[in-house]
């Protein structure tokens, strides 16, 4: 049954919740939804721009609840829509359906908020509520998904290190100029090999550990000629 016009028509599965309410003087107001870019500052350059992903639509409802006029307390559904916000405790809260507001971006939300008013009224009698305003806040349902990584994020990042077999006159300082490294990078991969300085003798091949070669980008000179 759709809700009257005026009224919404609120509705989740677990804990079972199905009531409607009046609307209140404040339309409803949606954000959210657009941007999801942050900046990444660099020294002496201007900030980079990184997509991080849209933030979910945020919807806002005034409702009423009134029973003002029969004398009719609100605390029932006033415990039923705060239990159905929190939710069992053996899972999280179901999604809900809302009904009476047009043209929403999103079928599914997410009870987010629930903030009291200043429209109280109660019963001199047992002083329950016959009138409360709410502000109903609802984030879009946007359930996770796990993204399959790739085959070769799977592998790991690439080695640091690699092995290198010892040839004659190698010492630590020679093997790190052809590694573009400092010696004591060798050493301490291979404490127990290097254990007399950078210019000791190795034992020819003998296996060690040493640095991943690191690429050099190569500069071209172009050189003119006054004439």
């Amino acid at each position: 049954m759709a809700a009257p016009s005026g009224y919404v028509r609120l509705r989740c599965s677990d804990p079972t919740f199905d009531r409607t309410f009046l609307l209140g003087e404040e339309p409803p107001k949606i954000t959210g939804g657009v941007g999801g870019w942050e900046t990444v500052t660099r020294p002496r350059q201007v900030a980079m721009t990184i997509w991080q992903g849209q933030d979910p639509y945020q919807l806002e409802i005034a409702v009423i609840l009134d029973g003002y006029a029969g004398g009719a307390s609100q605390e029932p559904a006033i415990r039923e829509l705060l239990a159905a916000g929190r939710g069992d405790e053996e899972s999280q809260p179901s999604t809900w359906s809302i009904d009476g507001i047009p043209w929403l971006p999103a079928d599914e939300w997410l009870l987010n908020g629930v903030e009291p008013g200043d429209m109280v009224i109660r019963r001199t009698s047992d002083f329950s509520r016959t009138r409360q305003d709410y502000v109903l806040t609802f984030l879009e349902n946007v359930p996770p998904e796990y993204v399959q990584l790739r085959a070769k994020a799977r592998q790991g990042a690439k080695a640091k290190t690699t092995s290198y077999t010892v040839k004659r006159g190698d010492t630590p300082a020679s093997i790190a100029r052809r590694r573009r490294c400092k010696w004591t990078d060798i050493r301490d991969l291979n404490k127990t090999v290097v254990t007399k300085g950078a210019q000791q003798k190795l034992k020819v091949g003998s296996r060690i550990r040493v640095p991943v070669l690191r690429a050099t980008r190569r500069r071209t000179v172009t050189s003119s000629t006054k004439k």
